[in-house]
């Protein structure tokens, strides 16, 4: 789910109020989350039994602890990772060794032009970054 960038200012707040309902509802995340096979995010769904039942989900769910990070990221990084590398491979059927090179490069360049703070070191599980 997304907002439309090309929508009117009022579409845009009302998209937005959409979002905040779908995502404020315990039903429709459990629902979302066991239908797309991923771990819940939400406080409220940590210790939820339906999910847990899946095997897949219970795996996720068990490491989300040390997976969850609630850092910021740099604008952009996301925009090129799939322009540059997610859709070279599963779209157009490249190979990751034709596309990590030019992903790498358009990465540092985007990190060389902005002022970021990671706060990596704040997370829990700092001491095991390698």
């Amino acid at each position: 789910m997304g907002i439309n960038a090309r929508a009117s200012n009022r579409g845009k707040e009302l998209a937005l109020d959409m979002l905040y309902l779908f995502f404020a509802d315990d039903k429709y995340l459990e629902e979302w989350c066991y239908e797309q096979g991923l771990a819940p995010t939400k406080k409220t769904l940590q210790g939820n039994a339906r999910l847990a039942s899946n095997p897949t989900i219970a795996v996720q769910m068990a490491d989300s602890a040390n997976s969850v990070y609630a850092g910021g990221s740099v604008s952009g990084y996301n925009r090129i990772l799939t322009n540059e590398l997610i859709d070279p491979i599963l779209v157009g059927g490249k190979k990751w060794d034709d596309v990590i090179g030019v992903t790498v490069q358009e990465l540092n360049k985007l990190l060389a032009t902005v002022t970021f703070t990671p706060v990596e070191r704040k997370w829990n599980f700092a001491s095991e970054l390698k």
